[in-house]
């Protein structure tokens, strides 16, 4: 399953064997919203996610396990809902998604219509 990890101001330490544990068990891409301006970016590459975890900055970051969709880019979270909404997710959605897009995508596809 899935890892979401909340740094909720500058000075919280995520202790690095979290982040060790998160990137061996969950190896399939990461993604980060700073929360202090709502830049979001994801990566497939760990080392440039250790950058990415290691400011310090406030944030909300996700390390992927893949259930259901590609394992690539396209399908790390978080996903935009909007302007002003990001969504991580936790486990899976079992009647969305298939063998492309993650369930996750989908859940966020039906909440940007509400």
């Amino acid at each position: 399953m899935c890892l979401i990890i909340h740094k909720p101001n500058p000075k919280s330490v995520i202790p690095q064997t979290y982040i060790d544990n998160a990137k061996r068990k969950n190896p399939d891409g990461f993604g980060i919203v700073y929360t202090d301006t709502f830049e979001c970016f994801t990566t497939m590459d760990y080392a440039e996610a250790d950058k990415l975890i290691a400011e310090s900055r406030p944030f909300v970051a996700h390390y992927r396990y893949a259930t259901k969709g590609t394992i690539d880019i396209t399908n790390c979270h978080p996903f935009i809902i909007d302007d002003d909404h990001y969504l991580f997710s936790n486990g899976t959605v079992a009647s969305l998604g298939d063998d492309k897009i993650c369930d996750t995508q989908r859940v966020c596809e039906l909440l940007a219509r509400i």
